[in-house]
């Protein structure tokens, strides 16, 4: 009998939000954990994804049973906002973990909302302890109650849960002082339907360059504006059309205003809210994926931005800032790494990359190539499976590409 993992998280889909009338967009997370399960699956392990993000409303369910890919996916009831809903959810996950996981299944939970703690705390007087999976550390500049919650959360769950740790990053299991990890980077999937090479980088077509994600300053919001500003002065006629996408407020909207006369060659797409499957065509479609995660922040020391798999799995080339464990992962071969957070180092890396741009097809063919050897679905699944369900004691820490 394959061993079965129950993946405790808060995520939802394009097709979960139609059918129950829901607008949570979690697309980093979503994916993260959909990639994994779906690894594990290819492992022979039976996962399931119970989710209790999409509150309970009128004419649905209190709870059902969907399927995504082929993941199960158990939406549990949650009811109302705020506390009430976390209250709520906290002991669907209790009820659920007592009535459907059997002690020899495996529970993972991803990062330490408070939502788990019963669950946890069940399990934790079972004998059978849950497994942490760390996306997000504890920061410590998060003010008021909402910061207090996550660091006082994660506290209980690392007392609850197994002294083994699922992980981001290397620099993560450090700073937390982990001493039985297995990081876990991400999934990469060879993506159907991506722009061939031969269309990419192409001399007589602008270089199209995607930002997106969750933009604020933490993640590089005044750094590409002033880059963005900088590059139509000073290159005026360097064809660059910039897609980006997420979640961002006005303030940033208006840093991108640009004052050029009509012969400048720099635009601006914006694209708003996209639904999953808008998101993937738009980054196939892509010459550049930035990743500008500020490594001077708390924020670029507490996480590791999964995006830069998804960026080369679809063959697109990576030009991103030196967070957390991408140094280990990524160089001039097979990305554009930049050497530190300054403006001039970003915009002169844009016209590098409009310059030589067979050089860069050949770094994104590259960079599709080692992730997917080092993430493939095969690989992520088989290492994670022997982690989780290792019959032995875990001595010695085990990284993402471990044996």
């Amino acid at each position: 009998m394959h061993p079965r993992l129950h993946y405790f998280s808060l995520i939802s889909t394009d097709k979960l939000n139609h059918r129950f009338g829901a607008n949570f967009h979690v697309g980093p997370a979503s994916r993260k954990v959909l990639g994994t399960t779906l690894a594990l699956l290819s492992a022979k392990v039976r996962p399931v994804v119970v989710s209790a993000l999409i509150p309970y409303r009128r004419g649905t369910s209190y709870s059902s049973i969907e399927r995504i890919e082929r993941i199960p996916y158990v939406r549990l009831f949650a009811l109302g906002r705020g506390a009430f809903r976390r209250l709520t959810a906290s002991v669907s996950f209790l009820f659920y973990t007592i009535s459907v996981v059997r002690s020899n299944d495996a529970v993972l939970l991803y990062n330490a909302f408070p939502e788990y703690i019963l669950a946890a705390f069940y399990r934790f007087l079972i004998g059978h302890r849950a497994i942490l999976d760390v996306e997000d550390g504890p920061r410590v500049d998060e003010r008021g109650p909402r910061g207090a919650m996550n660091i006082i959360s994660f506290h209980i769950l690392r007392a609850l849960c197994d002294q083994k740790v699922v992980t981001v990053s290397k620099a993560l299991a450090e700073t937390l002082k982990l001493t039985k990890y297995h990081v876990n980077y991400g999934v990469s999937f060879q993506t159907r339907n991506s722009k061939p090479p031969t269309e990419r980088f192409r001399a007589d077509a602008p270089l199209s360059i995607l930002y997106g994600g969750a933009i604020m300053p933490e993640t590089g919001s005044d750094l590409f504006c002033k880059a963005v500003r900088q590059l139509a002065d000073n290159h005026p006629k360097l064809r660059v059309t910039f897609h980006i996408t997420g979640v961002y407020d006005s303030t940033f909207l208006e840093g991108l205003r640009l004052n050029q006369p009509n012969d400048c060659e720099t635009e601006i797409i914006v694209h708003g809210d996209l639904t999953a499957a808008e998101y993937n065509a738009l980054l196939r479609s892509m010459d550049v994926g930035l990743c500008l995660k500020l490594p001077s922040h708390s924020m670029g020391q507490t996480t590791f931005p999964s995006k830069v798999v998804e960026i080369c799995a679809a063959g697109v080339l990576l030009c991103t800032t030196r967070v957390s464990d991408v140094p280990d992962i990524f160089d001039d071969n097979n990305a554009v790494v930049l050497k530190n957070e300054e403006v001039d180092e970003l915009v002169g890396a844009i016209a590098n990359i409009c310059h030589n741009k067979e050089e860069m097809q050949h770094r994104a063919h590259c960079g599709r190539l080692m992730v997917e050897h080092r993430f493939g679905v095969t690989k992520v699944g088989s290492d994670l499976r022997a982690f989780i369900f290792a019959e032995s004691p875990v001595t010695q820490p085990l990284a993402a590409g471990s044996t």
